[in-house]
């Protein structure tokens, strides 16, 4: 029988509030076999991960409600072995060390994206 982690490997939430931007990821990260879960709201994105478990948490920085540092932050408490990977439009360098050196994520990307960047760090 497989183990919850084998059952979740390749498996993707992205969340973003912009719905051309997560429809872009969703295309591209489907197109390279991953199972994607696309969300534009961060707390419905969180509800989500409590039922069910994902290998990589992708999500943009500013959203509403909650920014994608929070949300992170949060992901880890409920998925602590799902890694994050934050997206931003302005990154604030401070603000992405702290979160790197707290453990909140494991890599940022700069939007506009390169593609094979993306998907080499996912």
């Amino acid at each position: 029988m497989a183990t919850p982690t084998e059952y979740c490997r390749g498996s993707i939430l992205v969340v973003d509030d912009d719905e051309s931007v997560l429809g872009t990821l969703r295309i591209t990260l489907r197109r390279e076999g991953y199972d994607v879960t696309a969300m534009a709201d961060p707390v419905a994105a969180l509800r989500v991960l409590e039922e069910r478990e994902f290998a990589v948490v992708l999500t943009d920085q500013q959203m509403p409600r909650i920014t994608g540092l929070e949300l992170l932050a949060r992901s880890r408490q409920v998925r602590p072995e799902s890694t994050r990977i934050l997206m931003t439009g302005v990154p604030n360098l401070d603000m992405v060390v702290n979160a790197v050196n707290q453990g909140e994520i494991y890599r940022f990307i700069v939007k506009p994206w390169i593609r094979e960047e993306l998907l080499a760090t996912v």
